[in-house]
């Protein structure tokens, strides 16, 4: 009795926390549990299995299915899920391993109650010390992730309520009636607790079990050191080399027994390391392209939207087999413009043959109009030119130095200034022209002869004359906006290769300065030829950067 409570006190003291949490999630390796009963998954773990997996896994991924060609969301999605995904793997591989692991919690007890000396105790209780640290400061990251998100979800949850549209933690649309959806939504609460405490509590216990290895090596280690200094300091008489015989035997078989130990953890934890690892690399990868895309929409801003609302962006992470056909969105522009604002003005241009003065002044309207088209066709026309060029600009972003970085922000706020700038007057514009064109609808909506924005005669009757006024607004307006729009995107395009040019000539000033303080050695002389080639390849990867602009 007296070993039983000795024993379950050791393991209390080196799994702490995480013996409680992995006895909740059924999936703790009871030393003193039959093996039939390791055969079927315990009811707790297939709860919490089944509520993480239906609950979390599965709405994320569907989020992924639906985002899918948005890769932004994709991505946004995918990594929310990714730490769902290895809760999962974790508590199935501890489930699967549970008779493995067992034998391996029985070895631990043994080696508690066989340290014979105060010396190998100490050692152990330090590193289990470390051991209980880890789990300590695991169960406190988890209590503050859990605090921080209870709070928000449910302050989520009440602002909410009563709205018609409710958004779950997890999107699933299909759920909106009570109550279904606040049971769902509870549940999902419990799914990211649930696949924060597995993610937490079993990385602490497998790094509980390996610091206990290392204690055991750090005993046997020492062991063989007091072995061999007693040895020296004794004269070797043949009962010496008979004890000491002994004592090596018992240290090799030892030593294989914590090597049999050492392989039963890798066996275990192998493949969750291997998916920790690839998920974690995914999820790198996943942030970088996000902070890559943060980049784009920093240089471009609005620029980005317009371009993406008339079809014509062209995203770096699109197939270039999409560039092939004109977007939708593009041709309901172009048409838009080129039917209800091109076409009108063109025939009221011809109709005033002979007057210069009217035809010079439907000419000049006809010229935004005109130009919008023009910039449009173009941008459309170069999009694979241009999104290699994107790319270009990304991977810019991603190998440069802090002074190179802080050139190019400096350069890209000139280039959000004038974004902005043109955001500004063409939304002053388009307000002015609404509130005028309105007024004038309105003024003239009951005469029997009405006029349109652009001048269209055979157009009297409703509701054919208002749905024709409001298209030929749209189309004056999507002039407007393409016109500012795809101008102040080249002009953005020219200050990027501009800062590109200046970060070349202060490289090229540092690098003959570096040679002029530094005696010339052969090391040396290689080492500028090597950056001045660097140089002349990044020069002349600007110039084709710069020719490919859409502007000729």
């Amino acid at each position: 009795m007296f070993f039983q409570i000795f024993q379950f006190t050791d393991l209390n003291y080196m799994f702490t926390l995480t013996r409680q949490w992995l006895w909740v999630f059924g999936i703790w390796p009871d030393p003193h549990m039959s093996l039939n009963d390791f055969r079927w998954p315990n009811i707790r773990f297939i709860i919490i299995v089944c509520n993480i997996s239906l609950y979390v896994s599965a709405p994320q991924m569907m989020n992924v299915i639906r985002a899918w060609g948005n890769m932004t969301r994709m991505v946004e999605n995918f990594v929310s899920a990714n730490l769902s995904l290895m809760a999962v793997c974790k508590l199935i591989v501890t489930w699967y391993h549970g008779k493995t692991l067992q034998p391996l919690i029985a070895s631990i007890m043994t080696d508690w109650m066989t340290s014979t000396t105060n010396w190998e105790r100490n050692i152990m209780l330090k590193i289990a010390g470390h051991g209980r640290n880890l789990s300590f400061r695991c169960c406190m990251s988890t209590l503050g992730l859990l605090t921080f998100s209870m709070s928000f979800h449910m302050l989520r949850f009440f602002k909410n309520i009563h709205q018609p549209q409710r958004n779950l933690i997890y999107r699933l649309e299909i759920i909106q009636e009570s109550p279904n959806y606040e049971i769902t939504y509870v549940i999902q609460i419990f799914g990211g607790i649930y696949t924060i405490l597995a993610n937490y509590m079993i990385d602490s216990f497998v790094s509980v079990l390996v610091l206990h290895v290392c204690s055991q090596l750090i005993n046997l280690r020492l062991t063989i050191n007091n072995l061999v200094n007693e040895l020296a300091n004794n004269s070797i008489s043949s009962s010496r080399k008979e004890r000491f015989k002994k004592d090596l035997a018992a240290i090799v078989v030892r030593h294989e027994h914590l090597i049999r130990n050492a392989k039963t953890i890798d066996g275990c934890y192998s493949s969750v390391l291997f998916m920790n690892l690839f998920l974690t690399t995914l999820q790198m990868c996943f942030i970088a392209f996000q902070i890559f895309t943060v980049h784009l929409n920093y240089m471009f801003t609005t620029t980005r939207q317009f371009l993406w609302l008339f079809g014509v962006w062209p995203d770096p992470h699109m197939p270039l087999s999409d560039f092939r056909w004109p977007s939708i969105r593009l041709i309901i522009v172009i048409c838009n413009i080129f039917l209800y604002v091109f076409i009108p003005q063109m025939i009221n241009v011809i109709r005033a043959w002979g007057n210069m003065t009217r035809m010079v002044e439907y000419f000049v309207s006809t010229n935004s109009s005109l130009m919008a088209m023009c910039k449009l066709i173009v941008t459309w026309y170069h999009g694979k030119k241009l999104q290699q060029l994107i790319m270009s600009i990304m991977t810019d972003w991603m190998t440069t130095t802090n002074w190179e970085r802080n050139i190019m922000l400096k350069s890209t706020r000139h280039g959000r200034n004038i974004s902005f700038r043109c955001c500004a007057t063409v939304t002053g514009l388009i307000i002015m022209s609404f509130c005028l064109h309105i007024i004038r609808m309105i003024k003239i909506v009951h005469l029997p002869y009405r006029t349109l924005i652009y001048r269209m005669d055979n157009i009297q009757k409703s509701p054919t004359y208002e749905i024709t006024y409001c298209i030929q607004f749209l189309g004056g307006m999507y002039s407007l906006l393409a016109i500012y729009t795809i101008d102040s995107f080249v002009s953005i395009l020219v200050l990027h290769t501009c800062s590109q040019l200046t970060n070349l000539r202060m490289t090229l000033n540092n690098l003959v300065n570096e040679i002029t303080n530094d005696s010339i050695s052969s090391s040396r002389k290689e080492s500028f030829r090597k950056g001045l080639a660097a140089i002349v390849v990044r020069h002349e990867h600007l110039i084709r950067y710069a020719r490919k602009f859409p502007v000729h």
